[in-house]
């Protein structure tokens, strides 16, 4: 009998979180924007729900900050430096969205003078379906939350500022591709969003090939690790890299010798 409740449990997880039960999108899912200090500026975003299920949605805002290992953490809005959760104003806390309906939610944002440089906060919308009750004797209703990271700068106080702290080449296998690893921190007073571009050669003149480094967000005073592959053939022997990482509107080039073995 214990077993086929765990089972029971089991399926009514599935039905509840499958792709066709519940569809919620936020659109934009990552705000960058830039505030006037003193002056309350509103902008809007999009949830839509695109399954077959009626949610009630409830939104708030909270702390987007690190702890001491450089991991995301969310809280409910303190007096922290980086964020603006304590900031901003959301026009619908709490709301009812049918299928395919779409609402479009609107946040207000007041910095106060002498703040400076980059903040954020996400804004979180937590989804619960709602079931008829002559449905099923049972029911396991599971919540889910979608986040959207907001970004601020305020006008006039930014510093971009970032530089390289170490670069790696690890070798290929077997397995896995020549891979870089490119290791930054971010100087300045506001969040990047850094990437790099790698150029190989051999010798003096003999081209290689290339490849890009995916990019990511690096915020105020974090550091970061990104890293690529040269998916094409690479013998052993003794090569040079020419960097290019790129943040902002902001180019370091570097060149790196490293060897194959």
């Amino acid at each position: 009998m214990k077993f086929f409740k765990t089972l029971f449990l089991a399926i009514t997880f599935l039905l509840i979180l499958s792709p066709q039960s519940f569809a919620l999108t936020i659109s934009p899912s990552l705000f960058e924007i830039q505030t006037e200090p003193g002056v309350p500026q509103t902008f809007t975003l999009n949830v839509y729900n695109d399954g077959q299920r009626k949610y009630n949605i409830k939104s708030y805002i909270w702390d987007l900050s690190f702890n001491r290992k450089n991991k995301k953490t969310y809280k409910p809005p303190s007096g922290k430096a980086e964020s603006i959760a304590k900031y901003i104003n959301l026009s619908d806390k709490n709301f009812i969205l049918e299928p395919k309906e779409n609402k479009v939610v609107s946040f207000t944002i007041t910095i106060p003078k002498g703040v400076i440089g980059g903040k954020q906060a996400i804004a979180f919308f937590d989804a619960t379906p709602i079931v008829p009750k002559d449905n099923a004797p049972v029911r396991l209703l599971m919540t889910a939350s979608l986040g959207v990271t907001i970004l601020q700068e305020t006008k006039g106080t930014v510093e971009i500022k970032s530089r390289i702290k170490s670069v790696k080449f690890i070798n290929p296998n077997t397995t896995n591709p020549l891979i870089m690893e490119l290791n930054v921190v971010n100087q300045g007073n506001t969040h990047i969003f850094g990437s790099a571009v790698v150029a190989i050669t051999k010798g003096e003149n003999t081209f290689i090939g290339s490849f890009r480094v995916p990019g990511t967000i690096i915020f105020p005073k974090k550091s970061a690790l990104l890293k690529g592959s040269f998916e094409g053939d690479i013998q052993p022997g003794a090569y040079n890299a020419l960097i290019t990482y790129h943040f902002r509107d902001k180019d370091i080039v570097i060149t790196k010798n490293f060897t194959v073995n």
